[in-house]
């Protein structure tokens, strides 16, 4: 894991993170989120991580689908 990540990463581990990426994606390397999400978790922060296989770059028509998605984001708060 790079130290750029473990870095960004201990900045981030209050704030809720539901990250989305396809397997597919030839535009951001999948390993970029598994990566990044691992050096969150590994800082002691909680994000959920939906990969979706066979999709490419094109992950926000999956995730507006996703359940519980719209709950989640309005339970969010400071």
């Amino acid at each position: 894991m790079w130290r750029r990540e473990s870095i960004l990463a201990s900045n981030l581990i209050f704030m809720p993170i539901w990250a989305f990426h396809g397997d597919q994606d030839n535009v951001i390397p999948v390993a970029e989120s598994r990566n990044m999400i691992a050096a969150i978790k590994n800082s002691g922060g909680v994000p959920r991580y939906t990969e979706y296989k066979g999709v490419d770059h094109d992950v926000w028509t999956p995730a507006f689908k996703e359940p519980g998605l719209v709950e989640w984001l309005f339970a969010q708060h400071k």
